[in-house]
C-alpha cells in the first residue's frame, strides 16, 4: 500500500466535498492529528479507521486504499476468489469508481457543472 497516495486520495475527496480535516476527523471519530498523519502519508491506519473514513466519504474502501477498485478473477461467467473471498463488483459500480477518478481530477467549476448536468438526467427521468 502507499500510504502517500491513500492519504492524497483522502484529501481530494476531503476538498471535493468540503469537508475540512477538522469536519473529517469528527465525522469519522479519528483524531485529528492521527488523521494528518495518514493523510500526510506519515502512518498507516488500521483497516478499520480506513474503512471508516472510506464510510465518510461515500466512497470504496478498497478504492481508497489500494487507488483502484477490487475485482475478481472471472471465468466462464462464475465469481472466482480473489485475496481469499468470492467477491465481484456489480457494473454500476465499476461505473461509479471510473467515474470517482474522473471527478477527482476536476477543479470545482467543472464538478458544479457535472452536478447540474446529472440533476437534470434525473429531472427528465422523473
Amino acid at each position: 500500500m502507499d500510504l502517500i497516495a491513500a492519504g492524497k486520495r483522502i484529501k481530494q475527496l476531503s476538498r471535493a466535498q468540503n469537508l475540512t480535516q477538522k469536519s473529517l476527523a469528527r465525522r469519522s471519530g479519528i483524531p485529528e492529528s492521527s488523521l494528518s498523519d495518514v493523510i500526510k502519508g506519515k502512518k498507516s491506519a488500521s483497516i478499520e479507521k480506513f474503512a471508516i473514513i472510506a464510510e465518510v466519504l461515500k466512497v470504496d474502501l478498497h478504492w481508497l486504499i489500494f487507488g483502484h477498485s477490487f475485482q475478481a478473477e472471472t471465468h466462464e461467467g462464475a465469481v472466482a476468489e480473489k485475496d481469499g473471498r468470492a467477491d465481484y463488483l456489480p457494473e454500476k459500480q465499476r461505473m461509479l469508481n471510473e467515474i470517482s477518478d474522473i471527478l477527482l481530477k476536476l477543479d470545482k467549476e467543472e464538478l458544479t457543472l457535472i452536478r447540474q448536468m446529472a440533476e437534470r438526467f434525473i429531472s427528465k427521468s422523473e
